[in-house]
């Protein structure tokens, strides 16, 4: 066997990086401990996309069942989210120590580790089942990048973007790459909508009621964020993002083909018309009534012959345009319903006494400033 085709870890090596993962408070992200978490999740989150495509024993998702580490992984992202949201804007890059520079670079795409890790993890129904509480909070998690996804501007700028570098700090924040972030939750939802049968009702319910994420999904397939337009001299051209992350123009031609982020997306809306469940329980009111209508449009033969279920759902849309739903009840409850709350984020936010005190580590951990105020930050 060459290196090549060799694995990156042995069942037992994963095992033991699995016992290793902790549920780290959001003071210690970027600490050394934080780093030596974010490299054993990028080694077992190699591990477990090579065993899929080498169709081997999936050990590494095993093991994280056994060890009930899925919501563990759920923390993680969740974690890295959070300190995104709350801590990252009040750094300015400008003042990271060159030294640190590739530090800040895996904290910001940390989130796509946690996220690509999950990903593979959750398309084994086992693993959905061991979400346990966390359920919640990767639900809303999926929400929130999937609205992002729906508002996202298709128009690029005339020159592709630069490489990102770690001596350029305002490179750190690459746009691509957060696109991605938010696309790879098209996968992740997906993997929920297929096992909706196995988890609790209240997740069915989330998904419909609250986010409404039919909707929302029908928003990202009319806006395709995977494609955008950008100037190549005097005429505009699309582009599409591959799954190497790269943009690359495309033609009419090769538009037809089904991009995998596509094809994720209309999966999940296939499964929350057409499960029956989901039918029960969803209520059509003129807006998203009309909203979904406008999916008969995309469904081309092309899309027909790439993912031929879909038939099954056009002929739904059909019979769906003769019915006149009832005006739009906003704010109304599902009867007998009892809404969860968010735990994971609960739980990481308990730990924060005062947010600015977070930023202020963090200011020092990336300008390199130590206790006695001098040398790399390493705590």
């Amino acid at each position: 066997m060459s290196n090549e085709e060799a694995p990156l870890l042995s069942a037992f090596e994963a095992e033991h990086l699995i016992t290793s993962l902790k549920e780290l408070p959001l003071a210690q992200v970027a600490s050394s401990a934080w780093m030596k978490q974010h490299e054993n999740m990028e080694k077992l989150n190699i591990q477990a996309h090579w065993n899929t495509m080498k169709m081997c024993e999936e050990f590494v998702t095993v093991a994280l069942v056994d060890q009930g580490k899925i919501e563990t992984l759920v923390h993680d992202l969740l974690l890295i989210d959070t300190w995104k949201t709350l801590v990252w804007p009040k750094i300015d890059s400008k003042k990271i120590h060159p030294e640190n520079m590739l530090i800040a670079y895996f904290v910001l795409y940390h989130e796509s580790t946690a996220l690509n890790l999950l990903e593979i993890v959750l398309y084994n129904q086992l693993a959905c089942e061991n979400l346990g509480d966390s359920i919640t909070d990767l639900v809303d998690y999926a929400a929130r990048k999937i609205a992002r996804l729906a508002a996202w501007d298709r128009v690029g700028p005339n020159d592709d973007e630069p490489p990102v570098t770690v001596e350029d700090a305002s490179l750190l924040d690459n746009p691509t790459q957060r696109l991605r972030t938010h696309l790879s939750t098209l996968s992740l939802l997906r993997n929920l909508t297929s096992n909706l049968a196995t988890l609790p009702f209240g997740v069915t319910t989330r998904i419909l009621v609250k986010h409404d994420l039919i909707v929302a999904l029908c928003h990202v397939i009319e806006r395709a964020p995977w494609e955008k337009k950008v100037r190549n001299g005097k005429r505009w051209v699309v582009q599409r993002l591959g799954e190497d992350g790269e943009w690359k123009e495309v033609d009419e031609e090769e538009r037809q083909g089904v991009v995998g982020w596509a094809a994720q997306a209309w999966l999940a809306l296939y499964t929350l018309l057409l499960d029956e469940q989901c039918r029960k329980h969803y209520e059509f009111n003129t807006h998203n009534h009309a909203t979904i209508l406008k999916l008969r449009a995309h469904i081309t033969p092309a899309l027909l012959d790439q993912i031929p279920p879909l038939a099954s759902l056009l002929r739904y849309l059909e019979e769906l345009s003769l019915f006149t739903p009832a005006e739009s009840t906003s704010g109304r409850p599902a009867m007998g319903f009892v809404e969860e709350l968010p735990h994971v984020e609960r739980k990481i936010m308990e730990g924060v006494r005062d947010i600015s005190d977070i930023i202020e580590v963090a200011r020092k951990r990336f300008a390199g400033v130590t206790g006695d105020g001098s040398g790399i930050a390493k705590g």
